[in-house]
């Protein structure tokens, strides 16, 4: 390959510039979803839940349920239980209130997700494109 031809390559193919002008406005974007995962997680502490469980706040609700289920046997306890929870108002709306931050949750580790490989696919580029210099910039055949 000519000198020339590695030039007008480097030149117009590389755009490490731009990839570079790239970089703090991706660090941004997961610093944001960072910041804003952490603003809702203590905000909405209460309604998050493990998987499999409830959150803290249908825990309690059911707490005090099972307190006023005092004098009946385990599985009436259980069953009566299992019944509040299709019947119950209030522990229906902390129920779907729990499911409705759960989602919000994982919307945040999406978009935190996207923002980390976003970042890591324009490093990866950049490297790549520091491997393509340093091949070019080798020695010339033909001249």
């Amino acid at each position: 390959m000519k000198t020339e031809d590695k030039v007008a390559m480097l030149a117009n193919q590389l755009r490490t510039k731009e990839l570079v002008a790239r970089i703090p406005i991706l660090e941004e974007e997961l610093r944001k979803a960072l910041n804003d995962e952490i603003l809702f997680r203590s905000k909405n502490y209460d309604y998050l839940a493990r998987s499999g469980e409830d959150c803290p706040a249908v825990k309690e609700f059911i707490a005090d349920l099972y307190a006023q289920a005092q004098g009946k046997n385990q599985a009436e306890r259980d069953a009566w239980l299992l019944k509040q929870r299709k019947i119950n108002e209030p522990l229906q709306k902390l129920i779907i209130k729990q499911r409705e931050a759960s989602f919000v949750a994982d919307d945040y580790k999406v978009k935190i997700e996207i923002a980390k490989r976003s970042l890591d696919n324009v490093i990866a580029v950049l490297s790549l494109r520091t491997a393509q210099i340093h091949f070019l910039s080798g020695g010339t055949d033909g001249d």
